[in-house]
This record gives structure tokens, C-alpha cells and sequence, in this order.
């Protein structure tokens, strides 16, 4: 909670050690603690810069492009954050799924349908009982693929796990469901 200790310290490292993409990604971090999203911003692409495939950078700014839906920006950003944690997402790693499923809903949005659903399955396949990826890939299923078989499956096991915080919104797709 001391950021401005936090952004002095940085600054310091930042201008011995110039090119070291943690330092701008860590600032980054900062300036979203303090509500600078822009700053924060121009942080995590300085870093991609120095340094085009840095996972924690892509996956930061691809995470700010997913929230203002520029999802071309964000599928882009985001499958940087994604092939780097590749073997986590086998390994179930949390951190690895969240980052999967911001990546297969950017891709959804850039309507990159097919993509996304590859993402998705992969995701289920580690952790099938993950109710947001369900959610969001019945979403793709119902909303953006019209398939009414495929998503009143992912929908059925929605209901199975008895998300109740998301009751709303799953009724809310299932009548969107072709021929509902």
C-alpha cells in the first residue's frame, strides 16, 4: 500500500536498469493501484517494447483492452500471456485459466469463433467444473454460434453445479437458445 515508496524505488531501478520490462510492468501495477490507467497503460507497452513476448505485460494491458472491449486489441495482447502459460493451463494452474478464458472471450469478441472454442475446450479439459469459462463458452455456444446442442449441454452443467450467483444470467441464455 506505500506506492509512493513503491514508484520512487522503481524510478530509481528504472534508470540504472532502463530496458528491464519488469520495472515498467511493476510501475504499470502502480499506476492501476492508484486509478492512472492511462499511465498504466503506456507502462505496459513500454514494456512490451523492450520486450514483445513479456507475459505479465501482455497479459496486464490485454486485460484493460478485454474491460473497454477493443477485443482485437485484447485477443492480440492477451495470446502473448497465453502461449507463456501454455503447460500451466495443462497443469490447472488458476492464474493460467483466468488468463485462457480472457483470451478465448477476446478472440469470441474479435469473432475469432472457432479459435475461442479451442481455447475454451482446452481450458474444460483441466478444469471442467470452472463455472465462469462455462458460462462464458456457453455464451459463445448460444449467443455468437447459434448451437443449440453444444450449449444446452454447457448450460445443463451450469445448472449441475448450482452456480446461484449466476442463475440469472443462465436463464437469461437459455432462452436465448435457438428455437427457446
Amino acid at each position: 500500500g506505500k506506492f509512493g515508496m513503491s514508484r520512487i524505488m522503481l524510478l530509481r531501478a528504472m534508470n540504472d536498469h532502463p530496458n528491464v520490462p519488469a520495472l515498467h510492468n511493476n510501475m504499470g501495477v502502480i499506476y492501476l493501484s492508484e486509478n492512472k490507467q492511462k499511465q498504466a497503460i503506456g507502462s505496459f507497452r513500454k514494456a512490451m517494447e523492450i520486450e514483445p513476448n513479456y507475459p505479465f505485460a501482455s497479459v496486464n494491458l490485454g486485460t484493460i483492452y478485454l474491460e473497454f472491449r477493443d477485443y482485437k486489441k485484447a485477443a492480440d495482447t492477451l495470446g502473448v500471456g497465453y502461449e507463456a502459460t501454455k503447460s500451466d493451463l495443462r497443469r490447472g494452474s488458476g492464474r493460467a485459466i483466468e488468463i485462457a478464458n480472457n483470451f478465448a472471450v477476446a478472440l469470441s469478441g474479435a469473432g475469432d469463433l472457432d479459435r475461442s472454442k479451442e481455447v475454451f475446450q482446452k481450458i474444460l479439459k483441466n478444469d471442467e467444473q470452472n463455472a465462469h469459462t462455462l458460462y462464458n463458452y456457453a455464451v459463445l455456444l448460444v449467443a455468437r454460434m447459434r448451437n443449440k446442442k453444444e450449449g444446452e449441454k454447457i448450460i445443463a452443467r451450469l445448472k449441475f453445479l448450482g452456480e446461484g450467483s449466476m442463475q440469472k444470467r443462465i436463464d437469461e441464455l437459455e432462452k436465448m437458445l435457438p428455437g427457446s
